[in-house]
C-alpha cells in the first residue's frame, strides 16, 4: 500500500499514532509504503507571497474571486507552511496546508 505523502501533511504526534496503528494492524513481517516529501524538495521551497486572481485556476471557489498566496519554511522542523486567502464577494476564507519534509 501507498499513501501519497499522507504523513508529510501530519503533526510528529499525529505521525506516531499512524505509525503505530500500522504496527497493529501488520501482520508479521508485513510492511507499508510510504511516500514522504525530500529534505531536497525542502531546500527548492522559497518564502514567497502572491496574488493573483482567481487562484489556483478556480481550485478553491467555483465563483469569481482573488488570492492571497503565502508560503513560510521552518528551517528547524523541515516544515513547509502555506497559507491561502480566498476572497469572493459573498466571504473570505483562509486556508492553510503545513508539510514536513523527510531524511532518509
Amino acid at each position: 500500500m501507498m499513501i501519497m505523502c499522507d504523513l508529510s501533511a501530519l503533526s510528529p504526534a499525529q505521525s506516531i499514532t499512524l505509525l503505530g496503528k500500522f504496527s497493529q494492524l501488520l501482520e508479521p513481517c508485513g510492511a507499508v509504503e510510504l511516500d514522504v516529501y525530500s529534505l531536497t524538495a525542502f531546500d527548492e521551497r522559497e518564502e514567497q507571497v502572491l496574488y493573483e486572481a482567481i487562484p489556483l485556476n478556480g481550485f478553491c471557489s467555483a465563483n469569481p474571486s482573488y488570492g492571497f498566496y503565502s508560503l513560510f519554511k521552518y528551517e528547524n522542523e523541515k516544515v513547509v507552511l502555506e497559507k491561502y486567502t480566498i476572497i469572493e464577494t459573498e466571504r473570505t476564507r483562509t486556508l492553510y496546508d503545513g508539510l514536513q519534509y523527510f531524511s532518509p
